[in-house]
């Protein structure tokens, strides 16, 4: 906007000179000096309106400016926001591709080895029902085995039967030879008189029959009464009569190392041991001894007895029952049974 201003100022002036005057009487020259003041008054009119208009149309540069600065910031913003989702989504896809990846090479793994597993499973039932038919057929061939011996054996011993009491069976096949020859004819005198003949007989194998059962009752007992005093004279055989003697009794010996270092043993018996002989003795004899693995024999006996009691004592559904066992299980195999030489 234009405006005027008056600016005032006194001005000073100073002034000096000499002066010649011509001679009148003598002649001469005269000096001055001075000092003048003159206030200026100056009016000052600015004219802001080229000012003016640049502002103005700066303004509007600005104005122009500013609005392309905010789209241009908006336009930032939503790029950004774009750009952060792609990079978002890329992450996340590349993780689930990635996560995906692994499941699906698991997959693969897992399948190929169940695959394997369920080939081997069917090449173990193809050789268990191979198995079991040989047992089968085995199991035939000795039942047949056996079957003839045994039919052998009671043919001999039917025969052996008939050859001891052979007089009591021909007697035996003619009188009932002879009461059905009797009963089938018409002759009925001969039937009656048949009938009190083998009423006789019949008493009279009662009687023998009963006299041989009780024969071999005697038999029998004098067999156990033989057995009693050989028995009897073999305990009196190989008992200590007095004196000092020895016993055998079956120890356990376990051993424990702490944490510590410390190791512990401990004796188990069912038996008390003597007193002359105290627990340190007996594992300072058992330390001595050399230890050697038993044979697969004795292993497998031990197991299998082992895994009976097991299961005998572990027999409970319960979760907890099934964990004791699993746990003595596992323990007992990772250990190989040895004895002392």
């Amino acid at each position: 906007m234009s405006y005027t201003r008056t600016v005032s100022k006194d001005v000073v002036i100073h002034y000096s000179g000499s002066v010649s005057y011509p001679a009148s009487q003598h002649g001469g020259s005269v000096s001055y000096t001075g000092t003048v003041t003159e206030r200026v008054n100056v009016n000052v009119h600015v004219d802001t309106n080229p000012f003016d208009n640049s502002v103005e149309g700066c303004n509007q540069q600005v104005n122009i400016l500013t609005g392309a600065v905010a789209a241009t910031e908006a336009a930032q913003v939503a790029s950004v926001n774009a750009n952060s989702k792609r990079v978002a989504s890329t992450i996340i896809n590349g993780f689930f591709k990635t996560i995906g990846s692994e499941i699906s090479q698991q997959i693969n793994e897992l399948t190929n080895e169940v695959e394997s597993l369920a080939l081997h499973l069917v090449e173990l039932t193809k050789r268990c029902l191979e198995k079991q038919k040989q047992m089968g057929v085995d199991y035939q061939r000795i039942c047949q085995r056996y079957m003839k011996v045994f039919d052998t054996l009671n043919t001999e011993l039917k025969n052996r039967i008939h050859e001891i009491d052979q007089p009591v069976f021909k007697f035996r096949e003619q009188a009932d030879a002879y009461a059905q020859k009797g009963s089938e004819s018409d002759m009925v005198s001969t039937v009656v008189v048949t009938g009190s003949e083998e009423a006789k007989l019949q008493a009279h194998l009662s009687s023998a029959m009963l006299k041989h059962q009780a024969s071999e009752m005697l038999h029998h007992a004098s067999d156990y009464l033989y057995r009693q005093r050989d028995m009897r004279s073999t305990i009196a055989h190989h008992m200590f009569q007095g004196g000092e003697a020895c016993y055998y009794v079956p120890l356990m010996m376990t051993e424990r190392v702490g944490e510590d270092g410390v190791k512990s043993t401990f004796l188990y018996s069912p038996k008390p041991i003597n007193k002359s002989m105290d627990n340190g003795f007996v594992r300072d004899q058992i330390e001595r001894r050399q230890w050697k693995p038993v044979n697969d024999a004795e292993q497998e006996r031990v197991t299998n007895y082992f895994n009976a009691e097991v299961s005998r004592h572990f027999a409970s559904p319960s979760s907890h029952d099934e964990r004791v066992r699993q746990m003595v299980l596992r323990m007992f195999s990772n250990n190989r049974i040895m004895r002392v030489e």
